[in-house]
């Protein structure tokens, strides 16, 4: 990474140039004892993602909210001053930036086997709901280590339902 920057700035295109730095998925390494990638827990979906494009005068900045990398297309066109040439899933960052909201700020993310589908809330409800029936239910503000299932308790039963009603739009929304 170094030796990219150092040559853009040695080439002098640094503030012509969009940089994004993110990762496809985080690993357990051992946390929830597992190791692997393909589990919905927050290690294997949260990850960084830094975007640099200072000819388009953004300030540095910070989105708190959780966001989706199917959002990243729309964002970079967008910085490019680019329109996509047909329909995209995701939406342009960019208004989270200047203070604004996004048209969708819930989070969807699929792992494909075993088949498995989580919703992340603007609020920081999380519901993983997997094929074989033993689906999660998390409140992140309050369990950010995803220690207490929420999911068979009726104490969150009326956002487990808005969550279930939520992914169902978006399975039907992206043809799943």
């Amino acid at each position: 990474m170094g030796r990219i920057l150092w040559a853009l700035e040695a080439s002098g295109q640094a503030d012509n140039t969009i940089i994004v730095f993110t990762s496809d998925h985080g690993d357990m390494m051992g946390s929830h004892t597992l190791l692997a990638k393909g589990v919905l827990y927050e290690e294997a979906v949260r990850i960084p993602m830094l975007l640099r494009a200072p000819f388009r005068g953004i300030r540095r900045g910070r989105i708190e909210q959780p966001i989706s990398q199917i959002d990243l297309v729309p964002t970079l066109l967008e910085l490019m001053g680019k329109k996509p040439d047909g329909p995209l899933q995701g939406q342009s960052l960019l208004p989270l930036l200047h203070g604004g909201r996004l048209r969708e700020e819930h989070v969807y993310v699929q792992w494909p086997n075993p088949r498995s589908q989580a919703v992340i809330s603007p609020e920081g409800w999380k519901l993983a709901a997997f094929e074989s029936g033993n689906s999660l239910l998390f409140n992140l503000a309050e369990d950010p280590l995803e220690m207490r299932n929420l999911y068979y308790r009726g104490e969150a039963a009326a956002e487990l339902r808005k969550l279930h009603a939520r992914l169902e739009e978006w399975r039907k929304r992206v043809k799943l």
